[in-house]
């Protein structure tokens, strides 16, 4: 450890240990303390949840909290003068001690323990995380034996997503990984997309999310009408994982600057899927199909609800 971030180091080392409460030390040498959460991962039980770190580099010492990359809630609880030391989602960089940058980052770790104390779970509000089965269109069935989408309501204005295809033939196609960024036209390849939309209203938004790790919102006036990029929402945090028979893509997205989606309001679904496979052939799934061809605008699809 360079002996000019001594200081700095021992400084955040003790702050971590001291505000995260309940958290457990893994790892405590010269230069790197790892802290895991008291639970496993949720969506891999065999593996250990990362909780946080603090390590000494060559040219500063980085302070990492993971809650930060699993909800953006939290992420807008990051102080305006942390906000100068982040790095990506979770990462805080330090050359040297700022009382007051100190104080604040105590204070948000100490939220994180908080939120941590208990497994994190993607609850509805009667506790469980509402599961639904895709179905293909007529017209072209698809290669992959289905889809399941697991949706929720985390927090006020916050949307999670869980899908879940089940492919023992290992005929499912990916795109190609990118870095995450808006982009138009992921339908053309495999894509998991959501639709969500007040009762009552001819206003929707269309989600599209995308293996590659890019992703795309936009607004609609009503039925393929007045489309437009939602701007007020920002970038998802997105996870995939390739394990035995299936492929799985979990998304969380802020919607709570969507005035046409208020965070009292129930939304209304269109939970959808684009699958590509080793042919090149795309099939379409979704919770219900409209007569004719594919369509994931129709009305019929918006079949799933999520109370407040």
């Amino acid at each position: 450890m360079p002996d000019a971030f001594a200081d700095i180091y021992a400084e955040l080392r003790a702050l971590m240990l001291r505000e995260a409460t309940g958290m457990r030390a893994v790892k405590d040498v010269p230069g790197e303390l790892v802290m895991l959460a008291p639970w496993p991962h949720p969506r891999k039980p065999e593996a250990p949840m990362s909780f946080g770190m603090v390590r000494s580099g060559k040219a500063y010492v980085s302070f990492h909290l993971m809650p930060l990359y699993m909800n953006p809630a939290m992420q807008a609880r990051v102080p305006a003068g942390l906000i100068r030391r982040k790095q990506g989602k979770t990462c805080f960089n330090f050359k040297q001690a700022e009382p007051a940058l100190l104080a604040e980052l105590a204070v948000l770790t100490r939220v994180c323990a908080e939120a941590w104390a208990s497994p994190m779970t993607l609850p509805d509000p009667a506790g469980r995380a509402m599961r639904h089965a895709l179905t293909p269109h007529s017209s072209r069935p698809g290669a992959i034996a289905g889809v399941e989408v697991e949706a929720s309501r985390p927090g006020p204005g916050l949307l999670a997503l869980r899908y879940v295809v089940a492919d023992p033939e290992r005929t499912l196609r990916l795109p190609r990984k990118a870095a995450p960024a808006r982009a138009d036209g992921l339908w053309r390849r495999t894509c998991f997309e959501a639709f969500v939309q007040v009762p009552g209203s001819e206003a929707y938004y269309e989600l599209n999310l995308s293996p590659s790790m890019r992703w795309a919102a936009y607004r609609f006036d009503g039925y393929r009408a007045g489309m437009a990029p939602a701007l007020n929402i920002g970038a998802p945090v997105i996870e995939t994982a390739t394990a035995g028979a299936g492929f799985e893509l979990w998304a969380t997205l802020d919607l709570s600057a969507v005035g046409d989606l208020p965070p009292q309001a129930p939304w209304r679904l269109g939970l959808s899927a684009v699958i590509e496979d080793r042919e090149r052939r795309i099939s379409h799934w979704a919770l219900a199909h409209p007569p004719g061809k594919a369509d994931f605008h129709h009305a019929a699809g918006f079949a799933a609800e999520l109370s407040a």
